[in-house]
């Protein structure tokens, strides 16, 4: 499943209209048609905003990933190394950076399959 597919996905699934959607994003209602058709691609702000959103990774938007959100806590051990290791102020910066690799990797593979 690529980003169109997990967009409309990820919209439906929340209960969100397209033009729902757009405004949250500062968009038109037709841009978000063409990222559902895969007409056109989001810039890196639209996907982080959409990461936002949807409380997923970018991986998982982009497609590249069936883990909604690998970084969510889902086990109740607090003495887990990942607690230890990433505290909450680091959280946002490592979203962002995993939300442009995810991104470069698709652009590559999307120039790949052309």
């Amino acid at each position: 499943m690529g980003f169109p597919e997990r967009l409309v996905e990820l919209r439906t699934r929340h209960g969100m209209t397209q033009k729902e959607l757009a405004e949250k994003l500062g968009v038109s209602r037709g841009t978000i048609g063409m990222y559902e058709i895969g007409q056109r691609d989001p810039d890196t702000e639209t996907i982080i905003k959409l990461t936002k959103i949807f409380n997923v990774s970018a991986d998982y938007l982009m497609g590249l990933s069936d883990i909604p959100n690998p970084y969510k806590d889902t086990t109740n051990d607090s003495s887990s190394n990942a607690d230890n290791e990433i505290k909450p102020d680091d959280n946002e910066e490592y979203f962002t950076i995993s939300e442009l690799i995810a991104f470069i990797k698709e652009k590559r593979k999307k120039k790949e399959g052309k």
